[in-house]
């Protein structure tokens, strides 16, 4: 694939990413997935490259060149992932699902410390996971797109083992299938299952 396909225009490709990131949650609106940092492409050298701008904590504002993006696609992936960034930082959880955990699950000497399913004030869902060993740990969030939700529970299981593999976190698929609670707080309670 072509590096600009929609050729200098920036908005071009923010518009495809935007519109992209309001299907997939739909809960969103502009105003919460334009990004702190202001994309544009420019010449660098003899080529054209896509280039990132950020204000420093100093109120000064800093030139990143993006040289390593080689596709329309590789950007728009990279800005999709900053997007979804930025709405897991500036989304509130207005409710908790904890996932029961296991305590003698070891995965290469990490212990899954926290697997939360997580109802976001906007409407959507997230999910928070947590492992660790005695010295260190880490953490990632997932946003679950809204079509996840579309069809019965199982078919929702389908899709979100994709996103977040149960196996990865020392969890088997049948956990989430067994689980009547958390199909109830994903809002499955009312649809019948197949």
């Amino acid at each position: 694939m072509k590096k600009f396909l929609y050729k200098y225009d920036i908005n071009k490709y923010l518009d495809k990413v935007y519109k992209k990131i309001l299907e997939l949650y739909p809960w969103t609106n502009i105003d919460m997935i334009k990004c702190d940092y202001e994309y544009a492409i420019e010449k660098e050298g003899k080529n054209y490259e896509f280039i990132c701008y950020y204000k420093n904590q100093n109120g000064e504002k800093s030139r990143r060149v993006l040289d390593w993006i080689k596709t329309t696609d590789h950007f728009c992936e990279y800005l999709k992932n900053e997007i979804e960034d930025s709405l897991i930082w500036n989304t509130t959880i207005k409710e908790t699902f904890k996932m029961p955990i296991e305590s003698s699950v070891s995965l290469h000497g990490w212990y899954l410390e926290r697997y939360e399913i997580n109802k976001l004030s906007t409407g959507g869902y997230s999910v928070f996971v947590q492992a660790g060993d005695r010295t260190t740990g880490g953490s990632r969030t997932f946003l679950i797109p809204q079509d996840y939700f579309d069809g019965t529970y199982y078919e929702f299981i389908d899709k979100y083992v994709g996103l977040v593999p149960p196996n990865h976190f020392g969890m088997s698929r049948e956990i989430f299938e067994e689980n009547k609670d958390l199909a109830q707080f994903l809002g499955f309670s009312d649809k019948k299952e197949d």
